[in-house]
């Protein structure tokens, strides 16, 4: 799974798979995975983004193979005044595979989390 949403390989640890499995064994998470991963048409709800109406910020890897970039684009159009951060070398989880980058531009500085 973790190929999958990261970018990058190299970043995949036996620390990273474990803290994954971990939260997989949490009560509810399996289900829930399980539901998720049945879903056939992973497309997100577009058609109701429009409805958004609070300031949004869209953070999206480049290398995304999960939910295409596309979609990012589509959603900064679609919510008015958005905005969107696009992170080359990244795939589905920006926040965990550039941690310091997304912290920064949520606003968050490093080490005041």
């Amino acid at each position: 799974m973790l190929d999958d949403v990261y970018a990058d390989d190299a970043m995949i640890h036996d620390s990273l798979v474990q803290q994954h499995f971990d939260l997989l064994l949490r009560p509810g998470n399996r289900k829930a995975f399980i539901d998720r991963a049945s879903v056939s048409e992973n497309r997100p709800p577009v058609d109701i983004i429009g409805r958004i109406s609070t300031p949004t910020l869209i953070l999206w890897g480049a290398e995304d193979t999960r939910i295409s970039p596309e979609f990012a684009y589509e959603f900064h159009r679609r919510i008015r005044g958005s905005l969107l951060r696009i992170y080359q070398n990244t795939g589905h989880w920006p926040q965990e595979e550039d941690p310091v980058r997304t912290l920064k531009d949520v606003g968050v500085s490093e080490g005041k989390f």
